[in-house]
C-alpha cells in the first residue's frame, strides 16, 4: 500500500495498526455456562452416502483454481470409486466428531482491483479466497443440511429472493413494480428505502451468526461444526506467486467458500437482523413490507398521504 500524507492514507494506516482487538465474550447458556460445553456430543448427524459425494463431485467445475492444499478439481473428478468411498468415510467421521479440519480453513487470498477505483487504497480491491477443494465438498454437504432445516421449518421468509433457487432480482423488480402500480390505481403514494450494507459479509459477526443458529434450533452437531468453521480461520495474500505472512480472520466469511455467498442460509441470517430491526424502528401506521434481494434490502410503504 502507498502511504500519502495528502490523502489520509497515512492516517488510515496508523488507525488500523494502532487499533486494539477486543475479544468478544463467550456465548453463555441460560445457566451461565459456555453454550458449547453443554452441547450434546451424542447428537446424531445425518450421514452421507458415497452416491451423494459422487453427485457433488460431478457438479464441480474442473477449471476452478486450486487451493492451498494443491488438489485440483480435475484430480477430484478422476477419483476411483474406492477413493470416493474413503473420502465419504472421512466426511462422515467429521460429521460424527463435529469437526472441521484446520487445513480446510486456510485461504490464499487474491486481490482483484475494482473498476474505476483508486488502486492506492486497500478498499479498491475485491478479495477472493482460494480454499481447499476437498474442504469445499464438505461445505456443500453441510450447506444441504442447513438448507433442509431452513425449508422444513419455514425459516426463509417469502421476501428473501437473493441466493435462492428459482428466484432472482427480476422477480423482485416485478413485485416492486406491481406494488407501485397498485398504489397509483388507488391514488396512494408509494415510498421506498433501498439499503446497501457495505461489506456486509466481510464484517459478519461470528458469534452473532451462531446465536441465530441456536435461536432457529439447528441441530447441535451443525451448530458446533459451523462454529468451528468460523473460528481460527487464517489467510495469506498471494501476489505474483508470493505469499504474505499468515493472518487471522476475526470477522466475516471467506468469499469463495460454499457456505458463504451465494449461500441461502448465510445471506438470510445476516440480512434478517438488518431488515427486521429497521422495520421495527420505523414509525409506520400503515402496513409495510421488506424485500430482500442480493443480499440488500428494500423497505416500502404505501398510504394516501
Amino acid at each position: 500500500m502507498d502511504i500519502n500524507p495528502e490523502d489520509n492514507t497515512l492516517y488510515e494506516m496508523n488507525r488500523k495498526l494502532s487499533k486494539k482487538f477486543i475479544p468478544t465474550p463467550p456465548i453463555l447458556d441460560t445457566d451461565g455456562i459456555n453454550y458449547f460445553n453443554n452441547l450434546a456430543t451424542s447428537s446424531t448427524p445425518d450421514l452421507i452416502s458415497s452416491q451423494e459425494v459422487i453427485n457433488l463431485i460431478k457438479k464441480i467445475n474442473p477449471r476452478k483454481a486450486t487451493g492451498p492444499d494443491g488438489v485440483p478439481n480435475k484430480a477430484i473428478r478422476m477419483l476411483t470409486l474406492n477413493a470416493v468411498t474413503h473420502l465419504t468415510k472421512i466426511f462422515n467421521k467429521c460429521l460424527i466428531l463435529q469437526h472441521f479440519r484446520e487445513a480446510w480453513k486456510i485461504a490464499h487470498v487474491l486481490m482483484f482491483p475494482k473498476p474505476n477505483q483508486n488502486r492506492k487504497h486497500p478498499g479498491s480491491y475485491r478479495p477472493i479466497s482460494l480454499l481447499s477443494n476437498i474442504g469445499k465438498l464438505y461445505e456443500k454437504i453441510l450447506l444441504k443440511r442447513l438448507n433442509d432445516h431452513c425449508y422444513s421449518n419455514n425459516i426463509i421468509p417469502d421476501e428473501q429472493f437473493g441466493f435462492r433457487d428459482k428466484h432472482s432480482c427480476t422477480h423482485q423488480l416485478l413485485r416492486v413494480t406491481n406494488k407501485i402500480v397498485e398504489g397509483f390505481n388507488i391514488k396512494h403514494y408509494t415510498g421506498g428505502v433501498f439499503l446497501d450494507v457495505s461489506k456486509a459479509f466481510d464484517r459478519m459477526w461470528h458469534n452473532g451468526l451462531i446465536v441465530k443458529l441456536i435461536n432457529y434450533q439447528f441441530q447441535d452437531y451443525l451448530i458446533k461444526i459451523i462454529q468451528r468453521f468460523l473460528s481460527n480461520r487464517k489467510f495469506q495474500v498471494k501476489i505474483n506467486q508470493v505469499l504474505s505472512s499468515v493472518g487471522n480472520i476475526q470477522a466475516g466469511t471467506p468469499q469463495g467458500s460454499s457456505l458463504t455467498p451465494p449461500s441461502t442460509i448465510f445471506s438470510t441470517l445476516t440480512s434478517l437482523a438488518t431488515t427486521k430491526s429497521l422495520t421495527a424502528s420505523l414509525p409506520m401506521t400503515q402496513p409495510s413490507s421488506h424485500r430482500v434481494a442480493i443480499p440488500d434490502s428494500l423497505l416500502n410503504r404505501s398510504n394516501p398521504n
